[in-house]
């Protein structure tokens, strides 16, 4: 155990330096996103399979983990991360490029649990089981489709459909319609910590002094 511990660690150190304050941001806000993607995908697995075994939560925890640094990685080493970039997605536009797939899935898991239910309904079936196989396939197919708009579509280029946004100045900003994450302090039982919501800004104005 201790061996792949020393690599991890020799690897963090090798990854990270030479990397701005902001690049360790970029890392750190990547890491975060591909472990709730992983979660995701690990809760989407066991509606799948319809199993009560928490094996692929914890695989899909680790797994996105490495995940995420891996497109931490990518986003330091590709975008100038210290001025401000958004990585402009087909549907959503965001600070990081694994909260693009993150976004895909969840909006996958939601359009699958719709789609499940109505089917469910008309061939007469539970609708508890089609909103749950309905939600498992499409968090995958919202995973998938995520990875080709963050890692193609992107790159490409591509506006976003569903972000709209205006710049009278250069300033100023007007954004319609985007997609984000909400981070808030909590305090429990004694214990602080920090919870994560996905949230849609209808209207939004940056000024930049």
């Amino acid at each position: 155990m201790k061996k792949p511990l020393l690599t991890l660690l020799t690897l963090g150190v090798l990854l990270t330096s030479g990397v701005n304050a902001q690049g360790l941001q970029s890392l750190a806000g990547n890491t975060l996103m591909g472990t709730a993607n992983g979660t995701l995908l690990g809760l989407g697995a066991m509606a799948l399979t319809d199993n009560a075994d928490w094996a692929p939560i914890r695989i899909g925890v680790g797994m996105g983990t490495l995940y995420g640094l891996g497109v931490g990685v990518y986003d330091v080493s590709v975008y100038e991360v210290g001025s401000g970039y958004r990585v402009q997605g087909m549907f959503n536009s965001a600070n990081y490029t694994s909260m693009i797939v993150l976004l895909d899935t969840f909006y996958g898991g939601v359009t699958g649990g719709v789609v499940g239910t109505a089917m469910a309904l008309m061939v007469n079936k539970p609708l508890a089981k089609g909103l749950q196989y309905g939600t498992g396939a499409g968090v995958w197919a919202g995973f998938a489709f995520g990875l080709a708009d963050a890692f193609y579509f992107s790159s490409a280029g591509a506006g976003s459909l569903m972000s709209l946004s205006v710049q009278p100045t250069e300033t100023t900003t007007v954004s319609f319609l985007q997609p984000n994450l909400v981070s808030s302090p909590i305090v429990s039982n004694g214990r602080m910590g920090i919870t994560q919501d996905i949230g849609l800004d209808v209207a939004k104005v940056t000024i930049r002094l």
